[in-house]
């Protein structure tokens, strides 16, 4: 009897670790979706409850069925739960998360394959090992978990390297303030119209000066930040061989306008875009994400739990990722209402819902807690692609990607500001506060009358309004103790006169060292720079002699492939590729591809196919190789033929006439294609 009512001990408590297991591992995976889980603690205990109920009830049914053990199942039950705490530390960063509204899910051959044959694997040798040799069992079991326990491990040290805490964010000065916030691709003649069309919004700016002819620096906000923060130009600085995300992270802890700051005993604290951009900084640093589990505890106070969201979260990872889309209809939750915004399936998209759960806390909470000086530099996303927001901020359906769709989320960003300033109001802050609004770029968004011009041309496809619009990022600047209406300067300035703009906003207060400013602005534009990268890819350097609206004023510095060196890139004179093996092609059968081109330098291929509904599908993706394996399959747009596409490009992403196709037609034989 002991030993039996051991074994129902060892069932019910290895059922509560699998529920409290998926339960816990929803919360972490979802936990950017802040508003649907924030509430009480009570209320979040019930799915745990539930589930573990449920997972019992099945494995009982499953006893009877297989005549296993109670204490075998119990084993597979925690094993299982050990294995998916463990996937959880390799796997999280690739989930898309879940908000109530419909997602595709992107499925790796490998993963699907490790799911159902792996679990299946580690079910059954538990169970047998449990029935014949219970001591390998246990070693099995302790191994396991020993692997579920290094993973959190893991994540915790990475929190203690990036906090999670929203306090050091919330504190103010009584002294100087200096409120620094960059938003997200917001372009100044965005802001210039939405001035324009509501002048009871610029109203609110009192003491600010708007600068709209500030020129960025390049297209991506990485190497932006540098500029603004370490008045450093990447591709003048750059180290081929370097990770740019590290090398640009070391300038920000060493460099920068807060490392500066803090080594003169201000209080310094940072939102980043970046994780890389915290690691080891000697002033407060934080990300969006990592801040996430804190707004929402926060949103909480505010907000009532959805139980029920919870348990289909956790229930999703019951599910092998090959049958989600099927089991969730593409991500849509099973039992609860869409109560979440229908959004873009990006981590872009939950970062702007963040910033906009941040702001909220941020003009709520903030409040004068500090005599140290402060300065803070805060990363909003918005407005920033996809464009989910509309005038009043409020998440809806991801827009078309143009001019009319980009005004509205501007304005929400526009009204952040204004949600700023009239805490900062409240609070009695206003006068002895610096603030600076400014966006790393613009956003290449093009008015419907925006004409290109002949004197620009841009290495990654952008016309000469897209271009300037890149290279147009807002700032304005409220100086210590400023009045009066906005005020519009006719300077011309660059993300490099930040510093001298701050130290003269401040009347010297914070001493920034001085930067170098060349005459003539400059701007780069390039292929995305991404964290692994070890050399500077292709890129295009303008130099800008006047006004950065004036097309004019562009001269061209040229296609670069590392700093000072030309890149040399020959056009593709013509292309084609063969099937290699038999024809008509066989179902099921493994066939080579081949592509060769005439002309060129560092030529890239891809191979693709039709599939019905005239899609195409990709066979491999750009790579230096000319070939390509591709099994035969009759799924394609046309009934026993198969269209077969071969694309062949410069590494330089260029105009669409660097990129050559080819298209084969090869007709498969079977029973049904006679």
């Amino acid at each position: 009897m002991a030993r039996q009512t051991g074994s129902w001990r060892a069932h019910v408590l290895a059922s509560g670790l699998f529920a409290a297991t998926l339960f816990t591992v929803a919360l972490d995976v979802y936990s950017r979706n802040v508003s649907e889980f924030a509430g009480s603690s009570v209320l979040q205990l019930l799915p745990p409850l539930l589930i573990s109920v449920l997972v019992g009830c099945m494995t009982l049914v499953i006893l009877g069925v297989t005549g296993f053990k109670r204490i075998g199942l119990s084993m597979v039950l925690g094993s299982t739960a050990c294995v998916i705490a463990a996937s959880q530390g390799v796997t999280a960063s690739a989930i898309p998360p879940i908000d109530g509204g419909t997602h595709s899910y992107v499925i790796s051959n490998g993963r699907a394959v490790i799911e159902l044959i792996v679990l299946p694997v580690i079910f059954l040798l538990t169970a047998g090992f449990v029935a014949v040799r219970r001591l390998e069992a246990i070693v099995i079991l302790a191994g396991l978990i020993l692997l579920a326990v290094s993973f959190p491990i893991y994540n915790l040290a990475a929190r203690d390297r990036i906090s999670s805490s929203l306090e050091p964010l919330m504190t103010l000065s009584r002294d100087v303030n200096v409120i620094h916030v960059m938003f997200d691709s917001l372009q100044s003649d965005a802001f210039k119209e939405i001035a324009d069309r509501q002048p009871d919004l610029t109203a609110e700016f009192a003491g600010f000066t708007y600068y709209p002819d500030h020129a960025g620096y390049a297209n991506w906000t990485t190497l932006s930040i540098a500029a603004i923060q370490t008045g450093r130009l990447f591709f003048n600085h750059h180290e081929d061989g370097l990770d740019p995300i590290e090398e640009i992270g070391g300038w920000l802890r060493s460099n920068s306008m807060m490392s500066y700051l803090a080594d003169k005993g201000w209080d310094v604290s940072a939102v980043q875009p970046a994780n890389a951009f915290c690691i080891k900084t000697k002033y407060y640093c934080s990300t969006l994400p990592f801040l996430s589990n804190s707004i929402g505890e926060r949103l909480g106070k505010q907000h009532q739990s959805n139980p029920m969201i919870v348990v289909d979260l956790a229930l999703l990872r019951l599910a092998p990722t090959v049958l989600k889309p099927l089991v969730y209809n593409e991500g849509k939750l099973l039992w609860s209402d869409a109560t979440g915004p229908v959004n873009a399936d990006s981590s872009t998209a939950n970062d702007i819902a963040l910033s906009m759960d941040f702001a909220k806390i941020l003009t709520e909470d903030i409040a004068v807690t500090d005599d140290n000086p402060v300065y803070k530099f805060l990363h909003f996303y918005p407005p920033h692609k996809p464009f989910i927001l509309d005038e009043d901020c409020r998440i809806a359906a991801a827009r078309t990607e143009d001019w009319p769709n980009y005004l509205p989320q501007a304005t929400c960003a526009v009204k952040q500001m204004i949600g700023i300033i009239q805490a900062l109001k409240r609070i009695g802050v206003y006068d002895n506060s610096v603030i600076i609004f400014q966006s790393d770029t613009g956003l290449g968004m093009v008015r419907s009358n925006d004409k290109a011009a002949s004197t620009i041309t841009s290495v990654v496809e952008y016309t000469s309004p897209q271009l300037i619009g890149y290279a147009r990022p807002t700032l304005l600047i409220k100086p210590l103790r400023a009045t009066g209406p906005l005020r519009v300067s006719t300077v011309q300035t660059s993300h490099l006169n930040t510093f001298s703009l701050i130290n003269d906003a401040t009347g010297g207060r914070t001493d920034l060292p001085n930067v170098t400013v060349p005459k003539d602005r400059q701007f780069v534009v390039s292929r995305i720079i991404r964290a692994g990268t070890t050399s500077v890819s292709p890129y295009e350097t303008f130099n800008i002699d006047g006004d950065v609206a004036n097309p004019s004023a562009w001269r061209s510095g040229g296609i670069l492939s590392r700093p000072g060196v030309p890149y040399l890139a020959r056009p593709i004179q013509s292309a084609t590729f063969s099937i290699e093996g038999e024809q008509p092609l066989k179902p099921n059968e493994s066939i080579r591809l081949v592509g060769s081109v005439t002309g060129g330098s560092d030529v890239e291929y891809t191979f693709l196919r039709r599939t019905k509904g005239d899609q195409l599908e990709i066979i491999k993706g750009w790579s230096s190789d000319n070939t390509a394996t591709w099994v035969v399959d009759e799924n394609g747009q046309t009934p026993c033929v198969a269209n077969l596409l071969m694309a062949a490009r410069n590494k330089v992403m260029g105009p669409s006439e660097l990129q050559t196709n080819v298209e084969k037609v090869a007709k498969i034989t079977s029973s049904a294609c006679r």
